[in-house]
């Protein structure tokens, strides 16, 4: 039996059927699994967009951050993220039901009568049964710090509205961003430069706002500004210009920042590749939990770039990585703890991160685990179990899992004619 698996293991090695028995040659295993680590290492390379608390768009640096509401009571900083989708029905009704709450929260009752008052009108204006001036009218009875936090309310409503809690909130962010609010500014902004909430995109404007904001220390602001100037969106491209904003943004607690410096050192984008330097902004972000950050500096540590070779801080930044839910992170976790690099050998824990990162569409973390079910590493064997995991990859066009899934179920129909006594 043992012979008969080293040579499927041969037979698929450039394929990476990788997982193989005790009884194999310790020469065969090494070789699988080196060929099983290669083919994780496509997974393990530098992130250089941006962090999951953006969402990549427009281009190779460009990173679209969301409308953000800075919080600087504990000196944290918050982002509400937002992207089309399908809205129902919206009323006053259902929408004063969704945020009228955390309005009770702060405001007595004759201000939350206005901040109701408020979102009716905003409402009618939506309908086009009011004009806009009605609006403003209305909101100037309010503060543009009340104005602006009801609109972060109503697009904090976006999973349950929809896109239509975008449009909506976008009046209140441009009255709050003429109001002279910083973050209502910057909000607005976002708008402007996205074309999100029924705005007409305009980086152009977009520029000017994030730089009069950037001058008085907004760090999303920097950030932002920093982001057209690399992609020379709305402006003139500019590397040095961005690169001194993303140090200042940095330096304001903007985590991303420190990312984003750390992919134009490792890039050489502003002059030749400086890897030591790369990692050092990498580290400066992953210490405070970036994921993109925590990948490119795993892959350094794995790779020995830019650092001294260490498998297990490498283990450690994926793991951080993968505790956020990275997808990529969680198949890196089951290949480390499948190999035994930078962690204690554990096929059960391979198999659970594989699993989790199999349930998400992962082709390869699908393919590793219908392989641990071929075999019965760190799971109870299943050869049906394994099959259904390669037709998921395999329906992804995936040739490897295409021809692994065929051998399956050759060797299953093979089976059940040895099985039958007649």
């Amino acid at each position: 039996m043992a012979a008969n698996m080293a040579t499927r293991c041969c037979r698929f090695s450039q394929l990476s059927r990788p997982i193989v028995t005790d009884g194999i040659h310790r020469f065969l295993r090494k070789r699988c699994v080196v060929l099983y680590h290669r083919c994780s290492s496509s997974y393990l390379g530098l992130e250089r967009r941006g962090s999951p608390v953006f969402s990549i768009a427009l281009g190779k640096h460009y990173v679209s951050t969301a409308l953000v509401s800075l919080v600087r009571s504990r000196n944290r900083l918050s982002t509400i993220d937002f992207s089309s989708d399908s809205s129902p029905q919206l009323t006053f009704e259902s929408l004063s039901d969704l945020i009228k709450d955390k309005l009770q929260e702060s405001l007595d009752q004759s201000s939350l009568e206005k901040h109701l008052i408020l979102l009716e009108v905003l409402i009618k204006h939506w309908k086009g049964e009011v004009l806009s001036v009605s609006v403003t009218r209305t909101a100037d009875g309010l503060s543009s710090k009340d104005v602006y936090r009801l609109a972060t309310l109503i697009f904090g409503t976006k999973e349950s509205v929809g896109k239509d809690a975008v449009e909506l909130s976008a009046p209140l962010f441009r009255y709050s961003a003429l109001a002279g609010n910083p973050d209502g500014m910057y909000s607005y902004g976002k708008l402007l430069e996205t074309g999100e909430g029924g705005v007409e995109r305009d980086p152009i404007e977009a520029g000017k706002l994030f730089t009069e904001l950037a001058e008085q220390g907004h760090p999303f602001a920097q950030f932002s500004l920093a982001q057209l100037y690399h992609n020379g969106v709305g402006m003139t491209q500019d590397l040095k210009e961005a690169l001194s904003l993303y140090e200042a943004s940095a330096m304001n607690g903007m985590r991303e920042a420190n990312t984003m410096i750390g992919n134009m050192y490792a890039t050489g984008e502003i002059g030749k590749v400086d890897l030591t330097k790369a990692a050092e902004y990498f580290k400066k972000a992953a210490e405070k939990g970036d994921v993109p950050a925590l990948m490119s500096l795993g892959a350094f540590y794995n790779r020995g770039t830019g650092v001294e070779k260490d498998y297990e801080k490498s283990f450690k930044c994926y793991k951080a990585a993968a505790d956020q839910g990275h997808l990529t992170a969680q198949y890196n976790i089951g290949v480390n703890y499948f190999v035994g690099m930078g962690v204690e050998n554990d096929m059960k824990k391979a198999a659970y991160y594989f699993d989790l990162a199999a349930r998400r569409g992962h082709v390869l973390a699908q393919i590793n685990l219908g392989n641990m079910y071929y075999y019965g590493y760190g799971v109870d064997k299943d050869w049906e179990k394994s099959r259904e995991l390669y037709k998921k990859a395999a329906a992804k066009k995936d040739k490897n899992a295409e021809l692994l899934l065929k051998e399956l179920e050759d060797e299953m129909k093979e089976q059940n004619k040895t099985d039958d006594p007649y």
